[in-house]
């Protein structure tokens, strides 16, 4: 068996025992769990087909990590009871034993024709971790489980503002844990946003060392327009979303977890584009060495970067 074979098994595995968790939650702690896992996997020595098994030994079996997670919520993990003599003890592991390999043989193939990342470009919409986070670009929606966020508006309450840029501002951070977002340049030095939330929360913002942080981690499931002023260096740290940059007017570094990245380039600059992605699929972004060339960073980890 290949390690992405044992590397998805042991996630699909890690996922149930983490059912009592929010699905947005799982998403995250199954993020960094195969972020881990690859990360020690490069720093192994030695036959690199014994890696990924010594690392997910060193890591525990997947009840033990969930039982860690679940703790720290405080959720009770109940024990199965010991029943039987010793002889039905062994009856029962010889049966389990030959179901277990019949089992996990069907589910290695299953998982392994069902990956992580499934993109139809086509109908515009991403699958992540199974159809656990579900991106419509058609439709503009973003699904993670039951909850949605609909670019197309709905019952959510709309929040609005700006905010002055002054001399001492160099760098804007927006932090968001699954939204819909859309990036574009301002016409004047304000800073402005227009977001569409379940509940009426004003994004928090604040300004320390010439950074400013345009914080909407607290908007959760929502739909956010933000107008960056002209030459002023932006970072985004999303967990799972959709993106849509228009026309980067200064420099830009992306981080996210789960989602997709669309970006619109502006013919009249150039551009310098450093794109990652783990799991999925990404265009071509060109590299500049000129010395006017505005750096565009992208990462994502599962999903797809695209250029329109």
């Amino acid at each position: 068996m290949n390690r992405e074979v044992k590397l998805e098994h042991y996630l699909l595995q890690l996922d149930r025992e983490l059912k009592p968790l929010p699905v947005s939650r799982r998403a995250e702690i199954i993020t960094e769990i195969k972020a881990h896992v690859i990360d020690a996997e490069a720093k192994m020595t030695g036959d690199p087909e014994r890696a990924i098994d010594r690392v997910l030994e060193d890591l525990g079996s997947p009840k033990m990590v969930a039982h860690k997670y679940l703790a720290e919520k405080g959720i009770a993990v109940e024990r199965p009871r010991r029943r039987g003599g010793a002889w039905f003890k062994w009856l029962a592991i010889g049966t389990v034993a030959f179901f277990g390999l019949v089992f996990f043989a069907g589910m290695s193939a299953i998982w392994y024709f069902s990956p992580l990342v499934k993109i139809d470009d086509e109908k515009g919409r991403i699958l992540l971790l199974g159809g656990l986070i579900d991106v419509n670009e058609k439709i503009g929606q973003v699904k993670i489980g039951d909850l949605l966020v609909n670019a197309g508006g709905g019952d959510g309450v709309e929040v609005k503002g700006e905010e002055t840029l002054t001399g001492s501002v160099r760098v804007l951070k927006i932090p968001f844990n699954t939204a819909k977002l859309d990036l574009s340049v301002a016409a004047g030095r304000k800073i402005t946003w227009d977001c569409k939330a379940a509940s009426q929360t004003a994004p928090e913002v604040a300004v320390v060392a010439g950074v400013m942080t345009l914080n909407l981690d607290k908007l959760n499931l929502v739909k956010c327009a933000v107008a960056v002023p002209l030459g002023l260096a932006t970072e985004v740290r999303g967990v799972n979303g959709h993106m849509d940059i228009e026309k980067p007017g200064g420099p830009l570094d992306i981080a996210l977890d789960n989602g997709k990245v669309n970006i619109k380039t502006d013919p009249a600059r150039t551009y310098d584009f450093e794109v990652k992605v783990k799991n999925g699929l990404k265009d071509f972004f060109p590299r500049s060495a000129a010395k006017n060339a505005l750096k565009v960073k992208v990462n994502v980890i599962n999903g797809l970067v695209k250029k329109e």
